[in-house]
């Protein structure tokens, strides 16, 4: 994810624009946060200079009434757990301990349906 500074028509916006990436509305320090790369073959959580220039391509071409923001103020980079068959991991594991892991990208999605298994394998 790029941390961008706002300009005068990007400070406008009231709500997030999702476009194949994503961007929200400027925070209370005038910045937008704005992404994001997706890229299943590195490993690592190093912040990569060209993934910013990706974000901001992405954006000026998806949302051109945003073109000109390129001040990049920060970013943010992490892996995302995901098992070998890239399904979750859900379940009672020993004594006790419930797990809900390994979403990697989909977990808005199945998070809340994992509670729901999880909570109806509590209840019987």
């Amino acid at each position: 994810m790029s941390v961008l500074a706002g300009h005068a028509a990007s400070r406008s916006m009231r709500s997030n624009v999702c476009y194949g990436g994503y961007i929200t509305p400027v925070d209370s320090q005038g910045f937008h946060v704005c992404g994001a790369t997706f890229q299943p073959w590195l490993n690592h959580s190093d912040v990569l200079a060209d993934d910013d220039v990706r974000n901001i391509a992405n954006l000026a071409q998806s949302v051109p009434a945003l073109h000109g923001l390129t001040d990049v103020r920060g970013a943010w980079a992490a892996v995302r757990a995901t098992s070998p068959d890239h399904m979750p991991i859900v379940g009672a594991l020993d004594d006790g301990l419930w797990l809900s892991l390994a979403h990697g990208s989909h977990g808005l999605s199945s998070g809340p349906l994992a509670a729901r298994l999880i909570c109806a394998q509590l209840l019987g």
